[in-house]
């Protein structure tokens, strides 16, 4: 951390892979591979209009994952909330994101690779839980904070 209180590494790394993206969806004239039309030719916007695009379905589903976890700690016992309405809420938002993430995965077009968005997201959560299991097992989360220490 910097006197600023600003993480340099986790930027520069961020920065540093989008510039690695951006360089080679140009320089191989796209990372996703370009869709097609009736007659076979190829009919597609262009390279960055297929990165984008794959870049807003990927993003999308992440964020119904993230809305379905939520839902589903309705589930779980929260002290002080009303146990009928949380039990309504979880099954009303579970249902919900299930139906979303069930409309984003079924019949995925080719297009774009976004058929293969549900896969990626599989690789990014298994790289997310192994760098929490093993930041949790070097102790990185035992640290209370200052609500937890206080209350």
């Amino acid at each position: 951390m910097t006197a600023l209180g600003f993480a340099i590494f986790p930027a520069l790394l961020f920065g540093s892979i989008c510039l690695v993206v951006a360089i080679w969806t140009q320089l191989a004239d796209g990372i996703v591979a370009p869709a097609l039309g009736p007659d076979g030719a190829i009919a597609d916007p262009g390279a960055w209009f297929r990165i984008f695009q794959y870049g807003a379905t990927f993003g999308a589903f992440g964020l119904i994952i993230v809305y379905f976890t939520v839902a589903l700690s309705g589930f779980k016992s929260h002290p002080g909330e009303h146990r009928g309405g949380m039990t309504v809420a979880a099954l009303l938002g579970t249902v919900a994101t299930g139906a979303a993430i069930y409309g984003t995965l079924y019949k995925a077009p080719p297009i774009w690779g976004l058929n293969h968005v549900w896969w990626t997201m599989l690789v990014w959560i298994a790289l997310g839980s192994a760098l929490t299991l093993f930041l949790s097992l070097r102790g990185a989360f035992g640290q209370a904070t200052t609500a937890q220490s206080n209350g």
